[in-house]
């Protein structure tokens, strides 16, 4: 690589970008989770057997509609850790993909069994695990592709598709309960995130070995490599200050009884 600074990003780099930003926007169904406690949760008749399009289920109580939200928090935040690790061995492609198909599964599981129980291990545990997984994938593979000077808006792109899910997910959501029923919901949706994450996640690129990312002008490429020449350890992280700085920072998840 010359030390010349390099014009613009390959292509792949940007179709890594918003493919990580699509995979995202499924894996935010978490974020749309009220449109089915709200079918769900009667007080009054919880316990009841539903009829018409949600025959088969059973009306819930705020705390049990709650339980299947919370264990995918959990599980979500958790397996980000072993989902960066196989983001870093296998490559984004694998995780993205293994990602999608532990939340399709999930969502179908959830529909077909059409109980609290169903929910508690499709949504909140294959879909935590799912989300998990995916989650970790996207925004690494798109930064290697980005100097220093643009890493802020890649990885804002990519993240923000998890955050905008709720956008479509609650209206096409509430669209398949009330024409389809919550199992009907739940099944279209995995089927539709099973199609869009096995697809996006084979454009997800990493660069070949060598490349170094474009910098701005009167920036060589030499500088941008040496901003990020050091690849910290799990066990350096866990030993600065910096990261206990950071981790209470991060921005709660909303809340399972909104």
């Amino acid at each position: 690589m010359s030390a010349q600074s390099v014009e613009s990003v390959p292509m792949k780099g940007w179709i890594t970008t918003f493919a990580g930003t699509t995979i995202n926007l499924c894996l935010g169904i978490l974020y749309a989770w009220s449109i089915w406690k709200k079918a769900l949760v009667n007080v009054d008749k919880a316990g009841e057997v539903m009829t018409g399009l949600n025959a088969g289920w059973t009306y819930l109580t705020n705390a049990q509609a709650a339980t299947p939200f919370a264990i995918c928090v959990i599980l979500f935040a958790v397996l980000m850790i072993p989902g960066g690790r196989i983001q870093d061995r296998f490559g984004p492609k694998v995780g993205a993909t293994a990602g999608g198909l532990f939340l399709a599964a999930g969502c179908i599981l959830a529909g077909l069994m059409r109980s609290q129980l169903g929910l508690i291990l499709g949504f909140g545990v294959l879909g935590g695990i799912g989300m998990g997984l995916g989650y970790a994938a996207p925004t690494p593979a798109a930064l290697k592709w980005f100097g220093p000077h643009k890493r802020g808006l890649i990885a804002g792109t990519v993240v923000a598709g998890y955050g905008g899910a709720a956008i479509y997910i609650g209206g096409l959501g509430q669209y398949f309960i009330d024409h389809y029923g919550i199992s009907g919901s739940f099944i279209a949706l995995g089927l539709i995130f099973a199609v869009v994450c096995i697809f996006c996640g084979q454009l997800l690129f990493t660069p070949p070995k060598g490349y170094v990312a474009p910098a701005p002008k009167n920036v060589t490429t030499k500088m941008v490599a040496d901003t990020t020449k050091h690849d910290w350890t799990p066990k350096e992280i866990f030993q600065s200050w910096q990261f206990y700085a950071w981790w209470p920072c991060l921005p709660s998840l909303p809340s399972p009884v909104c």
